[in-house]
């Protein structure tokens, strides 16, 4: 088998392989796959899709951690802008309604990556404390955004401001209660709108 030939001699020798370069070709690889196509990665259509060999990536990529681990990490920077967008300081009901609009857009946006990121999540340690970090640090925000308005209150409102725009509350109502993006768009804000003006 002539195509046997070809990967023995590009794999012969590991000191002659850029692992860089091969891990860099299999993150974008994960990326198309998983935002473009829907399809969740594994060392067979990663190679079919980054032109490495099934052999190269495991020999890379030893256990199902690791490559979980660098398929988050290629998910979270090509990310990151949707994921560290917020409201630009101004009125309070402006800013909500803003922070319903980038959370949804998020989740509608990603959905198909944030499952497979929440069943690496309860799997692997390393990914779980990635999310906690990056959760802490978007409850600062709320916290921040909201201290202002409501002094002592704040770590009330700012949680239930938090629960109302997060994944599994949006996830709950598009997967579990079955509505329409639109439904959840103005659920979600009455919601919001809801909390803080309560006494």
């Amino acid at each position: 088998m002539g195509s046997g030939k070809v990967v023995m001699s590009v794999e012969s020798s590991n000191a002659d392989v850029d692992h860089e370069g091969v891990r860099e070709k299999v993150r974008k690889a994960v990326f198309r796959l998983m935002h473009d196509d829907r399809k969740i990665p594994d060392p067979k259509n990663l190679s079919e899709k980054s032109g490495v060999s099934e052999t190269l990536i495991n020999q890379i990529y030893p256990t199902i951690e690791d490559l979980a681990v660098d398929i988050t990490d290629v998910l979270d920077a090509n990310l990151a802008p949707q994921y560290d967008a917020f409201p630009e300081p101004g009125d309070l009901q402006d800013m909500l309604t803003r922070l319903v609009e980038i959370r949804i857009d998020l989740y509608e946006e990603t959905a198909f990556v944030r499952t497979y990121a929440e069943v690496s999540e309860h799997m692997f340690p390393k990914i779980r404390e990635k999310r906690a970090i990056r959760d802490g640090l978007f409850r600062a925000r709320i916290f921040d955004m909201l201290q202002p308005h409501f002094g002592q209150k704040t770590d009330d409102v700012a949680a239930q401001v938090e629960a109302l725009v997060s994944w599994e509350f949006w996830r709950h109502m598009r997967n579990i209660q079955r509505l329409s993006e639109k439904q959840t768009r103005k659920i979600v804000g009455n919601l919001v709108r809801q909390v803080v003006r309560a006494p």
